[in-house]
């Protein structure tokens, strides 16, 4: 969840299974490098796709304040 409870709920965010994948190893401490190497690990991607798409993440979670 992106608040702590239904009343601070203002929008509601819904991931693909990469972004939900990414969100659980960010919530966890990960480093920008290590959620490329998890992408790379979990799932049929090339490098570039992988820095790509996690660097994508991360300024959309920017952009809704949520980093």
């Amino acid at each position: 969840p992106l608040v702590n409870n239904v009343a601070e709920m203002e929008r509601l965010y819904t991931f693909n299974e990469t972004a939900g994948f990414l969100w659980e190893k960010l919530s966890a401490g990960t480093t920008t490098e290590s959620l490329v190497t998890l992408l790379l690990d979990n799932f049929e991607v090339e490098r570039d796709r992988a820095e790509a798409d996690v660097r994508n993440f991360l300024d959309k979670l920017q952009e809704i304040s949520k980093l």
